[in-house]
């Protein structure tokens, strides 16, 4: 069952301090982390990601366990009922840029990320499993704003207590 109403359609203008810059909007009982990588990622555009499955692997491995480490530090509890999560991206300079060729890399990273191992028990699993059911990334978006590069996870989990 996929829920619905998590998306909102068009670029999102925060109307307040409390208002997401991303086009998320889970429920408001939910718990938010945001993870940052302090950093640009290589997007689908970029030779290293171009046609070789065995590059991108490695690098989704290596941002899945870097991912895993800041959902430590950022002491997101285990044992979700489900998690959505967006991305907004910065960049130094002003160009066109398609966020959804970051999409493939980060939404595969935090899926698995959020799942540890298929080894590992369901009870320290951050959600139960990456599929649609448990899991859903709304894509990555481009901040208007220049600045040090960075990648922006926002996490939204539904905890066991939540309805």
């Amino acid at each position: 069952m996929r829920p619905y109403g998590w998306f909102v359609p068009g670029m999102r203008i925060p109307q307040g301090p409390d208002e997401e810059p991303i086009r998320l909007s889970p429920p408001k009982h939910w718990r938010r982390d945001i993870i940052t990588i302090p950093r640009s990622l290589p997007s689908m555009n970029d030779n290293v990601m171009r046609g070789r499955g065995r590059e991108f692997h490695h690098l989704k491995l290596d941002l899945q366990e870097e991912i895993g480490m800041l959902l430590l530090v950022a002491k997101t509890p285990r044992r979700n009922k489900r998690a959505v999560a967006g991305a907004l991206l910065r960049f130094p300079e002003h160009r066109r840029r398609d966020g959804s060729n970051w999409v493939p890399l980060i939404d595969k990273a935090l899926g698995d990320a959020l799942v540890i191992s298929s080894q590992t028990s369901v009870e320290k699993r951050y959600i139960p499993d990456d599929t649609q059911e448990f899991y859903s990334f709304g894509g990555c978006e481009i901040e208007e704003d220049i600045g040090k590069p960075r990648v922006a996870i926002y996490l939204y989990t539904q905890g066991e207590d939540c309805a």
